[in-house]
């Protein structure tokens, strides 16, 4: 579940940026990532990190559950959340 899951998240973060009107370098540089970096988030090669979640939302100004797959995007042969929706619900608790 977790790579269809993180490639899903990618073409999100690749739809609301292109929405924006962004090419990878300009948000890669809002982020300070190589364009390589983002290209390998928006395809779902490399997965993203909490905090690099959490500043590819504000820079696109749209809540991280927008980059979310939605369920019916995804197939789940596992129960559970993906690590990284696991990790960001626990940082939102600690910051409460």
């Amino acid at each position: 579940m977790d790579d269809v899951f993180y490639q899903r998240m990618g073409s999100r973060i690749r739809e609301q940026r292109e929405k924006k009107g962004l090419t990878q370098g300009e948000l890669a540089e809002k982020l300070s990532l190589s364009r390589t970096s983002l290209t390998s988030i928006e395809t779902g090669k490399q997965r993203v990190l909490v905090d690099q979640l959490d500043r590819i939302a504000t820079a696109l100004d749209v809540p991280v559950t927008k980059l979310w797959p939605k369920t019916t995007e995804i197939q789940t042969p596992k129960p559970g959340l993906p690590e990284i929706v696991v990790q960001w619900q626990r940082k939102r608790s600690d910051a409460a």
